[in-house]
């Protein structure tokens, strides 16, 4: 055995040794559901891997960023040298639709159509686009065309595709007549990744619209107040899509979602559908991304692994916008990434419009800029003289993009901060005076909460469950050894990102984990809370696929050693070994994933809550008597009729509700004139039912059961 086998052989033993003891911790503080002390006994045996891992003797990866010399500086006075008659005549027309707009915009009340200054507003950007991207009044140069590469590309994979594009034109020349077939499978053979991608999409798409009525259950009250808010565009008393509604939510995402609504109608269906497409385009965002910085293989692992993740198909599978999220985070960091290897203003020019487009729809989704930010200050700091003289153009093209599109919804921060700011208000543990409440309530000092706030966010996949009835899983959001992983893969991730400037492949979703914990989950009230919490799926999928592929290296080390004295026969035996083994992991992550979401928590219907079960259980009866019968809700103070699901599922119903006790339903036999009565009673006044009874004796009790038999509700109904 050579001398790097065997090296990387004794560091897999450590290596195993250590991920098998960290998962051996965790499963044991499984048990405690979240109670005891959190398993820093498995985080120090983690801690032990990472330092084995730096052990080793780094190889190449399959992307890196280079430090070389700028080959396409874009330096700002050549920007505005370049501007053409026709480039000053765009830009003034994108001025005055945004300043029309903008002057517009306060003048309007709720009652006034938007929809001249929404298309001045979308007119404004598009000029813009249009100005920013028009070709230059010069020939360009292959300089221009090519910017240096902040992730190379191995000449390996720019043969290949070479050669598959070669083999492309080949087959298509020498097609026989009428071979529909042949040319389906030719292309197949010649084309197999954009295949195998629309093959993935569809798999992920098939986990959440499969069932989708009725998994999960229970329609949320948030979720079915979304859709009222979308019902409101759809009947024209919601006009205004560049301003906020429901809880300070962005009213653009209930356009949006009245889009299905209008083609599906006013159903679960129809309500979720968007955001199942939404979730599944975040996939393809993910793959696109994770292969843009760490190459083929690692965008296909971390795709897979979002795709067949639990928690991201259950947050796909809700009529709320959430999901959301995470595609603009995933988008704008793919076009980031791009501006930073090609520094093309197309890509610049984008990553504002997608950072500008995330102010319209939840308050998770401002995290995007934030993140941006963050990664364009680390790559300053690692180099700032360089990077200034290199993107100076494409910084400022981004930034006057992000304001011209998100400048109605800025417009409207100034003039109502606190509807804008209304969630952050609600939920921040500074905004909302929580901090301050803590401190006096648990008479501990202000450091202290803050620390439980940070280690029940941080170990939210790995030892804490849910805290919330958005999705009530009763378990980490990651198993054991996933959870394991993904530990491995933050610590290692983290400190790689601290200490080797020139290996940055992990810095973006590093920063975007990071700041999604802190600024989602730390510094908000009742950590974990799993809808505050799901922009993160994406960068826990890609830091289990990065401590897979680590551990596979050195697994592929130890079979076949590292170095030109490899012969290829050992080369292609690593090569399988470490196909092999991330094959196996994606296949039982799928496994694990799919078994705990559809086997163990729909089943449950730990999703949404009792009152929202009880909503979504009473609709299709409700419905159907709704005609010839008026109801009346017996459920004050606990529950109302105006709880969103039930307006949303039992549309155009005569419904009252019955006030707090001593108040008693009415009863009197002038009601039964026209239509019958439907009592509904909540469990904790089902004692009003016998008056009721005594007064109208001749009607039916029927009672609504939850799936593990509580009772929900009792009915009393009486026909006319």
């Amino acid at each position: 055995m050579r001398e790097q086998s065997r090296d990387a052989f004794y560091l897999l033993i450590v290596v195993v040794a250590g991920l098998l003891t960290a998962v051996y911790f965790l499963h044991i503080a499984a048990a405690e559901a979240g109670q005891g002390v959190p398993p820093w006994s498995a985080v120090f045996a983690i801690a032990i891997v990472v330092m084995a891992l730096f052990l080793r003797e780094p190889v190449d990866k399959t992307a890196v960023y280079p430090q070389k010399s700028p080959h396409n500086p874009q330096p700002l006075r050549n920007f505005l040298h370049s501007f053409s008659p026709k480039h000053v005549l765009l830009l003034f027309m994108a001025v005055i639709c945004l300043v029309y707009s903008l002057t517009i915009i306060p003048q309007l009340d709720l009652t006034d159509s938007y929809l001249l200054v929404t298309l001045a507003w979308l007119a404004a950007v598009g000029l813009w686009l249009t100005a920013v991207l028009l070709p230059e009044n010069r020939t360009r140069t292959n300089t221009d065309e090519h910017g240096l590469g902040l992730v190379a590309v191995s000449k390996y994979h720019k043969n290949q595709a070479q050669s598959e594009k070669s083999a492309s034109q080949n087959s298509s020349s020498n097609r026989p007549p009428n071979s529909t077939i042949k040319d389906l499978s030719a292309f197949v053979r010649v084309r197999p990744r954009p295949m195998l991608l629309l093959l993935l999409l569809l798999t992920a798409l098939l986990l959440r619209v499969w069932r989708l009525e009725t998994i999960p259950f229970t329609l949320g009250g948030d979720e079915a107040s979304q859709g009222l808010e979308a019902v409101r565009v759809l009947n024209g008393t919601l006009r205004n899509p560049l301003g906020t509604g429901w809880l300070g939510v962005p009213t653009m995402s209930f356009f949006f979602n009245s889009l299905t609504i209008a083609l599906f109608g006013r159903t679960i269906f129809g309500l979720r559908i968007a955001w199942a497409l939404v979730g599944t385009a975040n996939v393809l965002a993910t793959f696109l991304l994770v292969r843009r910085l760490a190459g083929e293989k690692m965008g296909w692992l971390t795709a897979v692994l979002l795709a067949t993740y639990h928690y991201h198909i259950h947050f796909s599978r809700l009529g709320s916008n959430q999901i959301a999220d995470p595609l603009f985070l995933s988008l704008a960091l793919w076009l980031l990434v791009r501006a930073l290897d090609e520094n093309k203003r197309r890509d610049w020019a984008l990553v504002g419009l997608v950072c500008g487009l995330a102010f319209y729809f939840y308050a998770g989704a401002r995290l995007t800029p934030v993140v941006v930010l963050a990664v364009i200050a680390y790559q300053f700091i690692c180099a700032p003289r360089y990077f200034w003289w290199q993107h100076q153009t494409g910084l400022l093209i981004m930034l006057l993009t992000f304001l011209i599109t998100a400048a109605p919804m800025l417009q409207y921060a100034v003039r109502f901060p606190d509807e804008f700011n209304a969630r952050l208000n609600t939920v921040g543990i500074f905004q909302s005076g929580w901090l301050e409440r803590e401190v006096e309530l648990r008479q501990q000092g202000q450091a202290a909460i803050l620390w439980d706030q940070f280690r029940r966010s941080a170990m939210a996949f790995t030892y804490y469950p849910d805290r919330t009835v958005w999705y009530g899983l009763r378990q980490p959001l990651l198993d054991p050894f996933f959870g394991v992983l993904f530990l491995m893969g933050l610590l290692f991730g983290t400190v790689k990102l601290l200490w080797w400037r020139q290996e940055q492949v992990v810095a973006p979703l590093v920063a975007w984990w990071w700041g999604g914990m802190l600024l989602g989950g730390m510094l908000t009230e009742s950590p974990p809370s799993s809808q505050r919490l799901i922009t993160l799926a994406v960068p826990t999928c890609f830091l289990i696929a990065l401590a897979l592929w680590e551990v596979g290296e050195l697994v592929k080390t130890a079979v076949s050693g590292n170095g030109t004295q490899t012969n290829a026969d050992e080369r292609g035996r690593g090569e399988i070994v470490l196909n092999g083994l991330l094959v196996l992991a994606v296949v039982v992550f799928a496994a694990i994933s799919l078994n705990t979401y559809f086997n163990s928590a729909v089943p449950q219907r730990l999703y949404g809550g009792e009152h929202a079960e009880l909503a979504t259980e009473l609709a299709p009866r409700l419905n159907a008597l709704k005609d010839d019968h008026r109801f009346f809700f017996v459920g004050a103070p606990w529950m109302y009729w105006n709880f969103a699901t039930l307006p949303y599922l039992v549309a155009d119903a005569e419904a009252a509700d019955v006030g707090e006790p001593p108040e008693l339903p009415p009863v009197s036999t002038n009601l039964l004139e026209d239509k019958g009565l439907v009592y509904i009673f909540l469990p904790e006044r089902w004692d009003e039912l016998t008056a009721v009874q005594q007064a109208l004796p001749n009607g039916v009790v029927e009672e609504v059961v939850s799936v593990n038999g509580r009772l929900l509700a009792t009915l009393y109904i009486v026909d006319h």
